[in-house]
């Protein structure tokens, strides 16, 4: 028994020894940590980086959360700039102190959860919010619903909304709709983007998303819905950016009359982007065809796109005065006779008649991109693109339209015709063909036989021989290199057909078989004598040639030919260099 008791008190004493002996290993580590925290931080103050003042470093970080990997890319799960707060005390606390950074709320801060959402709402204080959510099929409907909950007590603050449904299951804008969460107003909402991206038709019922008055709106899109009145629309007069867009395939569900449209437009005389796609449907066209009493005037107008059929294009574009110096993008759907395209430019001439600080004169074309493709949809269309460009971002223009081969549909010579019979197309200095098929010497002396000042031509996917053979006919050239009379110039008074041009680009040029030989010659023929008819005292300038993929005159071949025009720069652009090279070009 005395054994007993002797050895529980031994026991007691060990076990009394160890607790002792863990709380002092306690301790002691907990005092190394400290002292491990504070040489950290020594070191950390030391480090030019935590030295920054606070302004330059809550700038920097800033600038970190507006990269556009994290404000657009829908697939992101983490919110990259938050590891900032994970580098020091100090990056952290400027971090947390800077309520800007936290007021932009993405997709990704919400798959993060409702944590994350609240921490943001709660160190942004009271600043105006922006949020961004991007539908798919990762989040459940009530997941996102609870979600957007948190956020529906600040909508006081919100000065940005934006949100695209992608997945066919997201009824966020339904529920938004259903539970009014705008009925009391968002004073501070300056930007409203809702776009339906499913496959499924989503349609408006009633006002109740939009609120009663959203005084302070300056942009609102709406792509991919339908609506069952124009009224339910906050088009308020503060606005400045306006897209308001229906998809191709809900043409079928009914839209709205447009007159009510064209009311609601009369009012926003403060708009500098138009953008309207597909709103009216072919129904109205007839009857809405009554002479315009009013006009429509958007005095500060700068970019004006419309996508549609050719009647419901030209039955809106008649009604708009708009200044000059806007940039017009024009987008036809379905093919029509070209005498529709010839009324529809007339109308686009005539609707551009507004004179401002910017644009005095009619505009000048600089530069001409011509670019064919084919959309595989249920039936492949060939779309013909005419992208006029002025040098600056005002008065550019841009059509385009379905094309063909043959007489039923439109041509790219034929639209050319229309366009320089509609403008002055003698001051472009750059053209560029992409896609374009093969034209007649007829067609190339009626498109580039006035272009006294262009320097550039460029040809990618793009037959060249026909054009080679007309450039080679121009009666300012020698009949024979060496021939020794006096200048052809001097004695005609002949100017070359482009006596600015300097340059040549040939990008993926394939040509048939028996053809290759013959614009390889045609092209060097061509140098050397505008090499020659500059010696002889023609004010022409030297030529560059760039080719890239150009089987028919690769690098190597001709170089008997190539030594006779030394002074000609011929250049051939690597796959591997493609990069570097498309920006020199």
């Amino acid at each position: 028994m005395l054994e007993t008791k002797a050895t529980t008190t031994q026991t007691l004493k060990v076990g009394n020894k160890l607790a002792d002996i863990s709380a002092l290993n306690q301790h002691f580590n907990g005092h190394v940590h400290e002292l491990v925290l504070a040489l950290k931080t020594r070191h950390n103050a030391s480090n030019p980086c935590c030295q920054l003042p606070v302004e330059i470093l809550a700038h920097i970080f800033l600038e970190i959360a507006r990269e556009p990997e994290y404000c657009y890319n829908p697939v992101m799960k983490t919110v990259p700039w938050m590891q900032v707060t994970h580098v020091c005390s100090y990056w952290r606390a400027v971090a947390l102190e800077c309520r800007a950074l936290w007021c932009s709320i993405s997709y990704a801060v919400f798959r993060n959860g409702s944590g994350l959402v609240e921490a943001m709402l709660d160190r942004s204080g009271a600043l105006p919010l922006s949020v961004r959510y991007w539908g798919s099929e990762v989040m459940h409907d009530e997941a996102t619903y609870s979600l957007f909950s948190l956020i529906k007590s600040d909508f006081h603050r919100l000065r940005s909304l934006e949100i695209i449904e992608k997945s066919y299951m997201s009824k966020l804008a339904r529920d938004m709709q259903r539970d009014a969460w705008f009925a009391n107003g968002a004073p501070a909402l300056e930007t409203l983007s809702l776009v339906n991206g499913s496959d499924q038709p989503r349609s408006f019922l009633h006002s109740r998303l939009l609120g009663p008055a959203l005084l302070s709106l300056k942009h609102l899109e709406l792509v991919g819905y339908t609506l069952p009145t124009w009224n339910i629309l906050p088009l308020v007069s503060t606005l400045t950016s306006l897209v308001l867009e229906c998809e191709p395939r809900l043409l079928a569900f009914s839209r709205p009359p447009p007159q009510g449209l064209w009311k609601a437009l009369g009012r926003l005389r403060q708009l500098e982007n138009l953008r309207l796609g597909h709103l009216i449907g072919d129904t109205y066209v007839g009857a809405d065809d009554e002479v315009v009493t009013e006009s429509i005037v958007f005095p500060k107008l700068e970019k004006l796109e419309l996508a549609d059929t050719v009647p419901c294009i030209t039955n809106c574009i008649r009604r708009l005065r708009y200044p000059a110096s806007a940039s017009v993008t024009i987008e036809v759907c379905r093919a029509y006779r070209l005498s529709d395209i010839t009324n529809l430019l007339g109308l686009l001439k005539a609707a551009s008649c507004l004179k401002t600080n910017q644009c005095q004169e009619e505009r000048v074309f600089i530069d001409l991109t011509i670019t064919s493709t084919t959309k595989m949809d249920s039936s492949p269309t060939i779309q013909l693109k005419f992208d006029f460009q002025t040098g600056s971002p005002r008065g550019n223009l841009s059509l385009s339209l379905p094309s063909g081969h043959d007489d039923r549909f439109i041509t790219t010579a034929s639209v050319w015709s229309e366009f320089d019979s509609m403008y002055d197309l003698s001051q472009l200095r750059a053209v560029r063909l992409s896609g374009v098929g093969a034209l007649s010497e007829e067609v190339w002396q009626s498109m580039f036989g006035q272009l006294r000042e262009l320097r550039l031509i460029r040809f990618e996917e793009t037959p060249t021989l026909q054009f080679l053979k007309w450039l080679v006919k121009d009666p300012a050239l020698p009949t024979s290199v060496g021939d020794e009379n006096p200048s052809r110039c001097s004695q005609t008074h002949l100017a070359p057909w482009l006596p600015r041009l300097s340059k040549f680009e040939f990008d993926t040029v394939i040509l048939a078989p028996e053809e290759e030989i013959r614009a390889a010659l045609t092209l060097l023929d061509f140098l050397e004598k505008r090499l020659v008819l500059r010696h002889r005292g023609c004010d022409v300038p030297l030529m560059q040639v760039s080719l890239r993929r150009c089987p028919w005159l690769a690098k190597g071949q001709y170089a008997a030919e190539r030594s006779e025009i030394p002074e000609v720069r011929v250049s051939w652009v690597e796959d591997d260099e493609s990069e570097g090279a498309e920006g020199e070009w």
